[in-house]
């Protein structure tokens, strides 16, 4: 994603490009984890094709004035996954350590290069689904997985040791209050992995091991949305919290289910001066189409008006491609308009073809006569 920097103006981490994420809070894992502070959560997402091209019309250019954050309307068919790693420290982890066997990674603590890199291994893997054929209830399905030790050692490749912990594609809104109960838009998968078990959102709502039990996946992401006239204000640019506050007393306003289609997704309100009721009227605020890591990078260029550490880089590169295409594009012009022109295409000889066009239209191809067998 670009400009989704790990803070408000470090770059990312050099080594896998992860951005922070909430840390893991030991009085949430109970399970396996030890009191103390808590342990770091670091993460990165990937997008399928159809994905990449929602975040090229929102960053068209280098040139950051130019990105546009209403051309956030993710395709049917959109995948985005995210791989989410735990701080590693075996000292905090009571037997049987879930994490024994898990794939890891050797990170930069992110925004301090000054510290030494430290060990992280696979904890959750998130996966976002676009499907319209949800598009009247949020137009997304989130799925969530762990790793699962259980699986070692019959599977060999620690990648693949994931089972689902659920999946969810709405935010059952009729559900008020906080006990687990039995929902309608959200599958809890009853043989998750022991350590992780007893971690849900509310009312037993989707979450993974490093969410925030007072949410759930789709209600979090239901926030993706900026308010552009707060140009230079974080804060403000927010315009809300991703999470209900503590003693917010319309904490269902995070629970209701923002219809997105092919036209985007729909803003989710304000929470003004950070204190409930949320405020639902959407009349200024942009919908990110439920992407919070659009979000950051939109609020990385208009909040926190961050440079384009690449712009340099990226400005040499197309002026030399403009640049050639505009010495193509002058050579048709000198051309007399309306007479048949010949373009030798550069290819190697025995593969040399004639372009015969008019007025700047091809009309066929030729072999070279010197070439002709």
């Amino acid at each position: 994603m670009p400009m989704m920097t790990a803070s408000a103006s470090a770059r990312r981490e050099p080594y896998h490009g992860v951005t922070n994420e909430r840390p893991l809070n030991p009085s949430e894992q109970t399970h396996w984890l030890t009191s103390g502070g808590n342990l770091r959560a670091v993460a990165i997402g990937y997008y399928n094709s159809l994905g990449g091209y929602t975040i090229g019309q929102v960053f068209p250019s280098y040139d950051l004035t130019q990105t546009q954050p209403s051309a956030a309307h993710f395709i049917d068919g959109t995948v985005v996954f995210k791989l989410l790693f735990a701080e590693y420290v075996p000292s905090r982890i009571q037997a049987p350590d879930p994490l024994a066997h898990a794939p890891r990674w050797f990170v930069q603590v992110p925004a301090n290069s000054a510290a030494p890199p430290i060990e992280v291994r696979l904890l959750q893997v998130d996966v976002a689904v676009k499907d319209d054929h949800f598009s009247s209830t949020t137009g997304w399905v989130f799925a969530t997985y762990a790793y699962d030790e259980r699986l070692w050692p019959a599977e060999g490749n620690g990648w693949r040791r994931l089972t689902p912990i659920g999946m969810q594609w709405g935010n059952d809104p009729t559900v008020t209050g906080t006990a687990i109960t039995t929902l309608q838009e959200s599958w809890i998968n009853p043989d998750m992995p022991p350590a992780f078990r007893d971690h849900v959102g509310r009312a037993g709502r989707l979450i993974g091991p490093v969410d925030n039990p007072r949410s759930s996946c789709l209600s979090c992401h239901s926030t993706a949305q900026v308010d552009m006239a707060q140009t230079g204000n974080v804060t403000g640019m927010f315009a809300t919290q991703a999470i209900p506050p503590t003693a917010c007393s319309t904490p269902m306003a995070w629970f209701r289910n923002l219809p997105s289609g092919p036209s985007g997704g729909t803003a989710f309100g304000r929470l003004p001066g950070g204190n409930c009721p949320v405020d639902v009227a959407t009349t200024g605020l942009t919908s990110l189409d439920y992407s919070l890591q659009l979000q950051v990078g939109v609020i990385s260029v208009f909040g926190f008006q961050n440079p384009n550490p690449c712009a340099s880089h990226a400005q040499a590169h197309y002026a030399a491609t403009n640049a050639m295409a505009l010495r193509r594009n002058q050579e048709q012009l000198r051309q007399p308009p309306g007479r048949e022109q010949q373009f030798l295409r550069e290819l190697p000889a025995q593969s040399q073809r004639v372009q015969i066009t008019r007025d700047g239209r091809l009309l066929r191809e030729e072999i070279p006569p010197q070439h002709r067998r």
